[in-house]
């Protein structure tokens, strides 16, 4: 039930970033990725098992809009799904401190995969100041949400009088 609902979470931003990147930012390379900075927020605090869903259903949603392939969505998507899953192990603490760099390193690696995908490895360089600020936008929303989520955190059970 879980991964479903993070299906859908991750449906719903993909939509998102369709509708926020051309809106909000006058350069929709340099918009920020809402799924993986979510899915970075999210995974920090509850831990990495709905990233992959997460970031499944943004790829979907994003490849249907798209001239691409929505395979090529997916495996743009797996620099930020392998960071997340990497910090599998880490403390909670270790896993907020993450959260941001896993975001910015992901879609970094997002947009080099779909530049690549595309036929222009040109653009890598032409639009290396889009892709800095979408990767430090990423990051930034990824430690908000980490911190919004913290208090979602799932806790070790306390012996005490009551429980």
């Amino acid at each position: 039930m879980r991964a479903a609902l993070a299906f859908a979470a991750g449906l719903a931003l993909g939509l998102a970033q369709l509708g926020a990147g051309p809106v909000l930012f006058g350069e929709p390379r340099a918009a920020p990725l809402l799924p993986l900075a979510a899915a970075a927020g999210w995974c920090a605090a509850r831990g990495p098992g709905a990233g992959p869903p997460l970031l499944l259903g943004a790829a979907l949603a994003l490849g249907a809009a798209s001239a691409e392939r929505t395979g090529w969505f997916v495996l743009a998507m797996l620099p930020g799904a392998a960071l997340l899953a990497a910090a599998e192990g880490a403390p909670p603490r270790r896993r907020l401190a993450l959260a941001p760099a896993a975001a910015g390193l992901g879609a970094g690696g997002y947009a080099a995969l779909l530049y690549l995908a595309a036929g222009r490895p040109e653009l890598l360089a032409a639009g290396r100041e889009a892709a800095l600020a979408a990767a430090l936008w990423t990051a930034a929303l990824a430690a908000a949400g980490a911190l919004l989520a913290w208090p979602l955190r799932p806790r070790a059970k306390r012996a005490g009088l009551f429980r």
